[in-house]
C-alpha cells in the first residue's frame, strides 16, 4: 500500500472534522488549533513542572471552508487552578501573534507548582482576537486537567499516568446575517463577530420557541436557537445602544429603546446589571428598575430634547438592592424644569410598596439640568382614611456630584420619607459662583410638620462639601442630621435650621461663608448657622478666611438664634466669636470651650456661663484686652487688672463661682502703641522694649503691680534707654531680678569683666 505524506493526512483529519460543515454556505472557521500538554507524570507539592502552550496554524483549503479574515490572530488567556503558583516561562495573560504559512507554530512554556491541594486542579486556555484585552469575550479552546486526589502526592507506581488531557474542537466564525440565512452546520457554539454586538451563541437543543432577537437570541433557517452567553452582565450596545451623541451639536441617536430592551431582559433572566462601554449615549428617559447600571470607563448619558419632566426616574413600585456607578447624566438646556435623578416613590397596592431601597450609587455627576440635580420625593397617600407606608430607605451614595443651575432648583431636594441615608465624599453645588440670592443648594424637608410617618431622618453626610450659593443647607422638621468632615464655601448662611431639626456638626470648615452682604435681607439671616427651634450640637469647627477656629459670633458673621434665643445647644472644641457689653460682660453660649473677644477699649469684668465647677476655657483677644478684678475675674497677685496682647491666649478656671487667671506668669505681657517717656521707675515694675524701628509702636511691657503712682515713691530707676534700639541697668548693684519655671526668683549681675552672676532671693 502507498504511504501517505503526513500533509495528507492532516488535510484528511480536518476533513473528518469539518465534514459537517461541507457544501454549507460559507462557514466561517478558526484556522488555528491550541493545545495543552506537559511532560510530567507524578506532582506533589511544592514540585516545579512545566505547561507547554501550542497554537498551530491549520492550512484550510478555500474549497473546504472559508477562513474569516484576521482570524490567523489570537490573543490568549490561561485561567489556572486554585493552589498553582507560577515560578517562570515565557507565557503571560494576552499574549499573542499572526499565524501564517511561513510561520504556522508559536509556543509558550508556564513553569509552576502546586503550594496548595487543589479541588478542581484544570488549566483552561481562552482566546480571543487580535486586540482583546480584560473586557474582551474569550472562547475556551483547551484543558489540561490533573487528578485532584492523587497529582498532588509521589505516587507508588512510576509509570502510571495522572494526567488526563482533551482539547476543544474548532468553533465557527461568522456575522448575525450568515449564522440566521446561511449557515446549516450542528456547531455547538459559535462566535458572532458583528461590530458592536460580537460574542459567544451557544446552542439550545432544549429551547423551539423563543424569537430572534439579533441581540441575546438567533434562529437559524433550520430552527436552531443560539443563545449569547453572558458573564458579568449585559452590554447595552447588544441591544442597539450606540455612542455617538454630538456634544457640538447636541445630537445623536435616540437610545431609549435599546436601554429599555436591555432592561427587559436583564430582569426577565434574572440579570443583575447592565454593562454600558466608554462613549455619549443621548437618551430621552431611562426608567429606573430593579437592574444595576455600570459605567465601564468615561460614560456619558445626554437628556435629547423630550416632553420628559424627568431624564432618569424610578418605576412605580419597590425598586431594591441595585447598583447605579460611573456615569454622568448631561441636561442640555433644551428640556425646562427637566429633573436630573427622580426618585418619586408612587404607592401601588400595599405598605412599603414604593421607593428606592437598600441601594447605592457611587461616582455619579448630574449636572445642567434646570428643574434640579436630584429630587427624593415620598409622602405617604391616603387610601380608604389611612396612610399607606412608602419610603427612601438604607440608601448610601459615594462620591456624587450633583449641580443645580438656579436659584429655584436644588442639588438635592428631599421631601417625605427619607431615612438611614449616607453621604460620603459627595458635593452639592451651585452652577455660578454669585448665584445666591434666595438660593438652596440641599433641601431636607418632612412631608408636614411633626408627621409620624413622613419624616426625614438619620441622614449622614461626610467629608462633604456645599459650595456657591445663600443656603448650603435647609432642614425643616427633620431629626439626626449629622456632618462630620465637612466644608461649606462660598455661602451666604451654610446651615440653615427650622422647626424640630436636631443636627450634630463635627469638625465643620467654613470658609469664605456668613457674608451678610451677598444676600439682600442680609441683617438677620446672613450667619454661618441659622438656627429655629432646633437642637444643635457643634464640636471642632472653623472658620475659614477670617477667624480659625471659631464658627460663632454676632449675627451676621456667626449664629443668628430663632424664637428668643431659647434652644437646647451644646458647643465643644469651637470658639465663639462675642463682643464686652456696655456692662464689662460676656456671655459663653453651650459648652463652648474658646472665647474670641472681638477689640474693645471696654474691660472685661464678669462672665457668664453655665459651665460647673473647675471647668475651663480659654480668652482668646482679637486685639489688646483689659482683664478687671471688680467683676467675677480673679487675677493672682497685687494687681486688680491686667493687660493682654491681641491673639494671647488667656487661660481660666470655674471655682467658687469665680474665674480665676490660670496663665498669669507666661502671658502678662502686651503690645504698647506708645513709647515709654524718659527713665522707667521700677520696683517690680514696667520693663519697655522695642521691637521695630519705630519711637511710637510696637513697644512690648510688664505692667506695673502697683495700684497709683503714690506707690512708686523712692523707687530706683532700673533701666534707661541709651539708644534706638538699646536698654541698660543704671544701678548695676541691683541687676535683673527673674523668675524661673519652678517659682523661685534670681538676681542677674554682671561683674566687671562681664561674667553674669546669679543670687536667688525671696
Amino acid at each position: 500500500m502507498k504511504q501517505m505524506s503526513p500533509k495528507y493526512l492532516m488535510l484528511l483529519a480536518l476533513n473528518l472534522i469539518l465534514v459537517c460543515f461541507v457544501n454549507a454556505a460559507s462557514p466561517k472557521l478558526d484556522p488555528i488549533k491550541f493545545t495543552l500538554s506537559t511532560n510530567a507524570t507524578h506532582i506533589s507539592l511544592n514540585e516545579e513542572f512545566e505547561i507547554k502552550i501550542t497554537a498551530e496554524y491549520l492550512n484550510v483549503s478555500s474549497s473546504v471552508a472559508y477562513v474569516l479574515k484576521d482570524a490567523n490572530f489570537f490573543r490568549i488567556k490561561l485561567v489556572m487552578p486554585d493552589g498553582f503558583v507560577k515560578t517562570g516561562g515565557d507565557y503571560y495573560d494576552y499574549t499573542g501573534t499572526e499565524l501564517t504559512r511561513s510561520k504556522p507554530k508559536v509556543t509558550y512554556t508556564v513553569k509552576g507548582k502546586f503550594v496548595a491541594k487543589a479541588g478542581s486542579a484544570v488549566f483552561e486556555l481562552l482566546r480571543s482576537h487580535r486586540s482583546a484585552d480584560n473586557q474582551s469575550t474569550f472562547v475556551a479552546v483547551g484543558r489540561l486537567a490533573f487528578d485532584p486526589e492523587t497529582a498532588m502526592v509521589i505516587a507508588d507506581k512510576s509509570n502510571e499516568q495522572r494526567i488526563a488531557t482533551d482539547t476543544v474542537g474548532l468553533v465557527p466564525y461568522m456575522t448575525m446575517s450568515q449564522l440566521k440565512s446561511e449557515y446549516v452546520g450542528t456547531a455547538q457554539s459559535v462566535s458572532i463577530t458583528d461590530p458592536l454586538r460580537s460574542g459567544i451563541f451557544i446552542y439550545d437543543p432544549n429551547d423551539s420557541a423563543s424569537p430572534n432577537d439579533d441581540a441575546m437570541v438567533i434562529v437559524t433557517n433550520s430552527g436552531r436557537r443560539y443563545k449569547r452567553s453572558v458573564s458579568g452582565g449585559l452590554d447595552v450596545r447588544w441591544f442597539g445602544a450606540i455612542a455617538d451623541f454630538n456634544t457640538d451639536s447636541s445630537a445623536g441617536t435616540d437610545n431609549t429603546s435599546a436601554f429599555e430592551k436591555a432592561t427587559d431582559f436583564a430582569i426577565a433572566n434574572k440579570i443583575e446589571k447592565l454593562l454600558v462601554m466608554p462613549g455619549h449615549y443621548g437618551l430621552q428617559k431611562y426608567i429606573i428598575r430593579n437592574v444595576s447600571i455600570e459605567g465601564v470607563g468615561k460614560v456619558y448619558f445626554h437628556a435629547l430634547a423630550s416632553s420628559e419632566a424627568s431624564f432618569f426616574k424610578l418605576q412605580s413600585g419597590v425598586v431594591s438592592g441595585i447598583h447605579l456607578t460611573n456615569f454622568q447624566l448631561l441636561g442640555t438646556n433644551i428640556n425646562s424644569n427637566q429633573i436630573g435623578f427622580d426618585i418619586t416613590a408612587s404607592y401601588t397596592a400595599t405598605d412599603n410598596s414604593g421607593g428606592w431601597w437598600y441601594s447605592e450609587m457611587d461616582d455619579v455627576v448630574i449636572k445642567g439640568f434646570n428643574g434640579g440635580a436630584m429630587k427624593f420625593d415620598c409622602n405617604d397617600p391616603t387610601i380608604s382614611g389611612s396612610l399607606k407606608d412608602i419610603a427612601n430607605q438604607f440608601l448610601t451614595f459615594n462620591n456624587v456630584r450633583a449641580f443645580r443651575m438656579n436659584a429655584t432648583t436644588r442639588a438635592l431636594s428631599v421631601n417625605g420619607q427619607f431615612g438611614q441615608v449616607i453621604f460620603n465624599n459627595c458635593q452639592f453645588d451651585g452652577a455660578a459662583e454669585n448665584d445666591k440670592v434666595n438660593s438652596i443648594n440641599v433641601e431636607l424637608a418632612s412631608g408636614t410638620a411633626g408627621s409620624p410617618t413622613d419624616e426625614v431622618y438619620s441622614i449622614d453626610f461626610n467629608t462633604c462639601t456645599f459650595q456657591n450659593g445663600d443656603k448650603g443647607i435647609r432642614a425643616r422638621y427633620a431629626r439626626l442630621v449629622n456632618f462630620n468632615g465637612c466644608h461649606w464655601e462660598n455661602m451666604a448662611r451654610p446651615l440653615y435650621l427650622e422647626t424640630n431639626s436636631v443636627v450634630n456638626v463635627d469638625g465643620g470648615y467654613f470658609a469664605a461663608s456668613g457674608n451678610g452682604s451677598r444676600i439682600t435681607n442680609a441683617t438677620i439671616d446672613g450667619c454661618l448657622v441659622y438656627v429655629s427651634a432646633s437642637e444643635l450640637s457643634m464640636d471642632r469647627c472653623f472658620k475659614v478666611g477670617t477667624v480659625n477656629y471659631t464658627i460663632i459670633g454676632s449675627s451676621p458673621t456667626g449664629i443668628h438664634y430663632g424664637d428668643n434665643n431659647k434652644f437646647p445647644a451644646n458647643f465643644l472644641n469651637l470658639g465663639i466669636q462675642t463682643s464686652i457689653a456696655a456692662d464689662g460682660s460676656i456671655s459663653v453660649l453651650g459648652n463652648s470651650d474658646r472665647i474670641l473677644i472681638n477689640p474693645t477699649v471696654l474691660a472685661l469684668k464678669t462672665i457668664n456661663s453655665n459651665k460647673g465647677v473647675n471647668n475651663e476655657i480659654i480668652l482668646d483677644p482679637l486685639g489688646e484686652i483689659t482683664l478687671d478684678e471688680t467683676g467675677n475675674i480673679v487675677i493672682p497677685g497685687e494687681l486688680t487688672s491686667l493687660v493682654f496682647r491681641a491673639s494671647q491666649l488667656i487661660k481660666l478656671v470655674l471655682r467658687n463661682n469665680k474665674w480665676y487667671v490660670l496663665n498669669y506668669n507666661d502671658s502678662f505681657l502686651a503690645f504698647g502703641t506708645n513709647s515709654p517717656e524718659g527713665n522707667i521707675a521700677a520696683k517690680k515694675g514696667t520693663i519697655y522694649i522695642r521691637n521695630d524701628g519705630s519711637d511710637t509702636t510696637g513697644w512690648v511691657f510688664i505692667k506695673s503691680r502697683e495700684a497709683s503712682p503714690a506707690d512708686r515713691v523712692g523707687w530706683i530707676p532700673l533701666a534707661t534707654r541709651v539708644s534706638s534700639v538699646d536698654f541698660e541697668v543704671t544701678d548695676p548693684e541691683k541687676g535683673y531680678i527673674l523668675r524661673s519655671l519652678n517659682g523661685k526668683r534670681y538676681r542677674i549681675m554682671v561683674e566687671g569683666s562681664g561674667i553674669l552672676t546669679t543670687e536667688e532671693v525671696e
